[in-house]
């Protein structure tokens, strides 16, 4: 057995290879995985790693094996930049617009005429001198060109062409067109043409195998979205957070708006999501019963994480607002405690809180309630508890009505329409001097400050 992510690769790509009917070279191999490996491991990755590429490869689809290895090399905004290998080999199909700070084009140079890069450009639909920095399936796309030009002398160009595809088919949270057409369809119309085109010859129940298989594996990539407990998808969720936020690589240093403004990113982000376009289905794969149950599953976890969001928004909200009443910004972790701090003299701020009485609205049965107090499933790769002692203890004191109409005006002070002092102002003051009293306690260098808001007698 196989131990060690870069010999995991290896196995990976030397299953799909047999599978293909193809001797590769050990050393072939060993290149292909080191590639993989050394574009996947840099420090901004928390979830799209080696491991998630290991999740989704097939013992028995060698397709779904080798787009699995390679839909997720390049991740521009992640990685801020490409891996130095990478860069060589997409530089000379793509163009940087100098005009527009990091905007990517496909530019007409030496190789544009290249058979493989026009197939990934015919089925991902982009045309020449298109800008696709900021249209979706740009990381897939490059991701696509990397693929060819690793694979190109190893493997078929059918095969190519069906990776292409399976690639193509990751770009998320896509919904039918101006025609009512939805992803999968123009995408079989474009694989049909591409296989016209560059005499591939598919036939016609090869195009539908192909585009089956891609359904499956992209809703396989996705599959976090309908975990039956939204503690493990929000578990995700939190690892996904430092990938968009830079600031959340920095331990425990990054400040309270830092944390802040991240929570707003990922809320707003679940707010554009539309449940029926996350999962996909295609002449029945999925069957249409497996498709609602999935997209059921992921309705319901979008609603969870919203409510859970909006709990953990408040809390920063008040945080934030009595760190900028008492001396400014500061690191999350002066408030909160330092989440790694082991021993006899770890604290933290939800040991300073006293029992409140639970909400005649809370229900300590809920899924949500659950989140607060037990936690996520995992513990993240950041700085940053599972569970949620002071989100918990404002969420009992409160309950979810409350909770909501708080929220609407930490909203207006995170877009400036109420000052700081005014949003604690209106806070329930019971609420607000049980948290300044924790605070004080915490943070020593501003204990009289934070007093002020401690409600007397």
């Amino acid at each position: 057995m196989l131990t060690g992510i870069i010999l995991n690769l290896i196995g990976v790509f030397e299953q799909a290879f047999r599978n293909l009917t193809l001797e590769i070279p050990a050393t072939v191999l060993e290149d292909l995985a080191v590639t993989v490996h050394r574009a996947m491991s840099v420090e901004g990755r928390h979830y799209h790693t080696p491991e998630h590429v290991l999740s989704l490869a097939s013992a028995e689809n060698p397709i779904q094996s080798l787009a699995a290895l390679f839909h997720d090399i390049v991740y521009y905004q992640v990685d801020r930049g490409f891996s130095s290998e990478v860069l060589e080999i997409i530089w000379p199909y793509i163009g940087f617009n100098a005009s527009v700070e990091a905007e990517l084009s496909p530019a007409e140079m030496d190789r544009a005429d290249d058979c493989c890069y026009q197939m990934a450009m015919d089925i991902f639909g982009f045309t020449t001198g298109q800008k696709i920095y900021s249209t979706p399936g740009f990381n897939e796309f490059l991701s696509a060109v990397v693929m060819t030009e690793k694979l190109r002398n190893l493997v078929p160009t059918k095969t190519l062409l069906q990776v292409i595809v399976y690639i193509e088919a990751t770009i998320p949270f896509r919904g039918k067109d101006e025609s009512g057409f939805t992803p999968f369809e123009r995408l079989e119309q474009r694989l049909r043409k591409a296989s016209r085109d560059y005499g591939v010859g598919l036939s016609e129940a090869e195009i539908e195998e192909t585009i089956r298989g891609a359904v499956i594996f992209a809703n396989k990539d996705v599959e976090n979205f309908a975990e039956k407990a939204p503690a493990y998808f929000l578990d995700n969720t939190w690892k996904l957070m430092p990938e968009t936020n830079l600031a959340l690589r920095s331990g425990e240093i990054y400040s309270i708006r830092d944390y802040r403004l991240a929570l707003q990113k990922t809320d707003a982000h679940f707010s554009l999501v539309i449940p029926e376009n996350v999962f996909h289905t295609y002449k029945g794969v999925p069957p249409a019963d497996q498709y609602w149950d999935l997209v059921r599953y992921t309705r319901h976890n979008i609603q969870t994480a919203h409510i859970y969001l909006g709990i953990k928004l408040l809390t920063i909200a008040i945080l934030e607002a009595l760190a900028e009443c008492t001396g400014g910004d500061a690191p999350l972790s002066l408030f909160m405690g330092d989440v790694h701090q082991e021993g006899e003299g770890a604290r933290s701020l939800g040991d300073f809180l006293p029992q409140p009485l639970t909400h005649p609205e809370i229900d300590p049965g809920s899924v949500v309630y659950d989140l607060l107090e037990t936690g996520r499933a995992s513990h993240p790769e950041f700085t940053d508890l599972r569970n949620s002692p002071l989100s918990l203890f404002i969420y009992r004191s409160l309950g979810q009505a409350r909770v909501a109409q708080e929220l609407e005006h930490a909203r207006a002070m995170f877009d400036g329409l109420l000052e700081p002092e005014q949003f604690l102002e209106q806070l329930d003051p019971e609420l607000l001097s049980a948290i300044a009293r924790a605070c004080a306690v915490m943070v020593p260098t501003r204990s009289e400050k934070l007093t002020h808001f401690v409600k007397r007698g």
